[in-house]
């Protein structure tokens, strides 16, 4: 800058000396001493003198370019240094060009000497050189254009907001396409407003918050928003906060509706399943199975438990014990070698297996599960998961206990029960229970009778469709049947007259008919 300002003054000085050829020569020194190509000529445009700079440009000596034209010396300048043009001052604009010869920008400028009464004697012709200056425009312009291809066609929301009033409002300076549509929003609608102008139906107390906070401090943050953004639809958006050199605040933001009503609906699923599992005492698992290590029980396996899993354990969720050691150790002593040898088959056969064993919780308590597992795997046949439920039956272990303990002595009454025979029929009408007494008045023994229908045992042929629509009402329709003296046959053909009586019991949704005789 110093040195165009030395440069517009020494030409001032010579332009007012009024004495072109005289003059010359006592500022050859200080033309030379320019960075600025100078080129001093007369009136029809001869050269008279151009400085070293320019010189060594040209790769010409003084005496080979005196009273050359112009254009000729500097052709590689400009088209022409002496097209005819309307002049109002001393200063003649000739604009900016580039040299391909020299691979230069310059800035050119005419200047008129003039004599003591003001006529014009030569001029000066000065070659600013602004190739750095112009290469940095070139430059900035591309890294616009850029910036602009980048800021248009980015998928995410893109919003440049101005900081007014020491943030305590946001100003719109710009909003990409993406911005435009995930908000609902025309850009010449919304630039120059309020950010509260922008988004007038959503809260922005904690976004207003966030923005103050970044531009204060600097430090760019992550901050989810949702709301009411395009008409009545609830939506949720993901936001990228920063500050920018300039003071600008920058918000990229991406509309994650879609992956937040998937993951909202994820959490109610999972909450339902829960609740399932809870209500029905009935846990999940997963087993990762490290690579080599399958066939050793005592080897480290990742093992993931639902939330009923813990609870029939009695294991705390929060709890950084070892799944798999906890398993292991509350597999009750005398079942542990049967579970593990149960697991170890099923990888062996690839199979599927269910089993039913007992573990003792940490507060002492002892618990019948019964367990499914099903194992993946690889493309080798190596297994590398597996996965399976945990139902605590305790509770329908002790029922079951107690109603096989109940159905023993019942049978062992009826079955020890002299002078009467007794016979169990199920919905089909076979044979669910023979009595002695039963095998010694028809013949049949209970191993023979068990499974077979009442028609093909004892009932005459006669009597058949009889017998079997009168059971078929008493099953569905609850009509009973009649205590009468009837006649039936046994084994060998033989009649054998009785008096039979009917009981219809029902158990777990089927029914079952007995016959006392």
């Amino acid at each position: 800058m110093d040195e165009l300002i030395k440069l517009k003054e020494l030409t001032k000085a010579l332009t007012d000396s009024g004495y072109l050829k005289d003059q010359i020569d006592s500022w050859k020194y200080a033309f030379n001493s320019v960075s600025a190509f100078v080129c001093i000529t007369d009136l029809n445009f001869k050269i008279k003198f151009i400085n070293k700079t320019l010189s060594v440009l040209l790769g010409i000596s003084n005496l080979e370019f005196i009273d050359g034209h112009v254009d000729t010396i500097c052709k590689d300048f400009m088209e022409s240094c002496t097209e005819p043009s309307e002049i109002t001052s001393d200063v003649q604009k000739l604009g900016i060009s580039y040299s391909k010869a020299f691979k230069k920008w310059v800035d050119k400028n005419k200047y008129i000497i003039r004599d003591d009464i003001q006529r014009t004697v030569g001029y000066i012709f000065v070659f600013q050189d602004i190739t750095k200056r112009k290469n940095s425009e070139i430059m900035l312009e591309q890294n616009q254009l850029r910036y602009r291809s980048l800021f248009e066609s980015i998928s995410s929301g893109v919003a440049i907001y101005d900081v007014i009033d020491d943030g305590k409002d946001f100003i719109l300076k710009d909003l990409n396409k993406a911005g435009e549509f995930l908000g609902n929003k025309l850009v010449e609608n919304v630039v120059g407003k309020s950010i509260h102008d922008v988004y007038n139906n959503v809260n922005l107390i904690d976004v207003i918050a966030v923005l103050q906070r970044v531009w204060k401090t600097g430090v760019s943050e992550h901050f989810l928003t949702e709301g009411y953004y395009k008409t009545d639809q609830y939506r949720w958006y993901k936001n990228f906060i920063c500050c920018l050199y300039t003071g600008e605040i920058v918000i990229v933001f991406d509309d994650i509706t879609k992956q937040k009503l998937t993951e909202n609906k994820a959490i109610e699923n999972e909450f339902l399943l829960n609740e399932a599992q809870r209500i029905t005492s009935t846990g999940s698992w997963s087993l990762y199975i490290p690579k080599e290590c399958y066939k050793d029980e005592n080897s480290h396996y990742n093992l993931i438990w639902s939330d009923e899993t813990y609870n029939i354990f009695g294991i705390s969720r929060d709890s950084s014990e070892d799944l798999w050691q906890v398993f292991i150790e509350s597999i009750h002593p005398e079942d542990k070698d049967y579970v593990m040898a149960a697991y170890l088959e099923s990888l062996k056969t690839k199979k599927p297996y269910e089993i039913t064993h007992r573990i003792l919780t940490p507060d002492g308590s002892l618990k019948y599960i019964h367990e499914w597992c099903e194992t993946k795997y690889n493309e080798d046949g190596i297994p590398v998961r597996s996965i399976g439920t945990v139902q605590d039956i305790t509770v329908i272990n002790m029922y079951s206990t107690m109603l096989k303990n109940s159905d023993s002595r019942f049978r062992k009454l009826i079955e020890d029960v002299e002078g009467i025979s007794i016979q169990g029929y199920n919905e089909d009408r076979q044979v669910t229970f023979w009595n002695k007494y039963s095998e010694n008045l028809y013949g049949y023994t209970e191993e023979e009778a068990l499974g077979k229908k009442i028609e093909d045992l004892i009932v005459p042929h006669n009597m058949r469709d009889e017998v079997i629509e009168l059971h078929r009402r008493w099953i569905s329709y609850g009509e009973k049947i009649s205590a009468e003296k009837i006649k039936l046959v046994d084994k060998f053909g033989k009649d054998v007259y009785v008096f039979s009586s009917h009981v219809m019991n029902e158990l777990c949704g089927k029914k079952e008919m007995f016959v006392l005789i």
